[in-house]
């Protein structure tokens, strides 16, 4: 009982014998639990808004993101995309930038294509009908002359290749004036 009492423990004394009792107040323990619960519900909270600040901003990208590549593919592509930052969505809009690009520079490398082939079928056809003219011509005269029955087959067989040679450079032209400017 000496070995309770130099212990902080008090002795009771009950009918039936002796009840040996620590008392001991823990009141700081309300206070820690109740400031440990605010701080962790004042954590949570921060990190819930600071997520949602987070996600808001990348959904503003996204929908950014969508608004310019839109505007290229329907309207105009020559509207630059512009990449933000360094994530994913960044390096997705610069490749989508990269790819516009390269686009505009093959439409630009067909449009030249397209206007050499018009020089070069209107400089062949020009080439092809200057003679053609001038050999049908020659023809004519000839027929004139009454030729034998030997050199009017040459005449004929000279004439239905120059009238050929009118109709491909003909149809060459036809397809230049249908096909060149699309």
């Amino acid at each position: 009982i000496s070995d309770a009492r130099s212990g902080g423990y008090r002795l009771i004394s009950l009918t039936d014998g002796y009840l040996i009792v620590a008392l001991a107040e823990y009141s700081e323990n309300l206070y820690i639990t109740v400031f440990t619960g605010v701080s962790l519900l004042a954590s949570a909270l921060t990190f819930l808004l600071m997520l949602v600040r987070y996600i808001g901003m990348v959904i503003e990208r996204i929908k950014r993101f969508a608004s310019d590549v839109t505007i290229v593919s329907e309207l105009d592509m020559n509207y630059e995309i512009v990449s933000e930052g360094s994530d994913e969505l960044a390096s997705l809009s610069g490749n989508v930038e990269n790819m516009r690009r390269t686009m505009l520079q093959h439409i630009e490398s067909e449009k030249e294509a397209r206007a050499t082939n018009s020089e070069l079928i209107t400089s062949i056809s020009h080439d092809i009908r200057t003679p053609l003219t001038v050999l049908m011509g020659y023809i004519e005269m000839m027929r004139e002359h009454q030729p034998d029955e030997v050199m009017q087959g040459y005449i004929d067989a000279t004439e239905s290749t120059a009238m050929r040679l009118r109709q491909l450079s003909d149809d060459m032209f036809k397809y230049l004036l249908a096909f060149g400017d699309t």
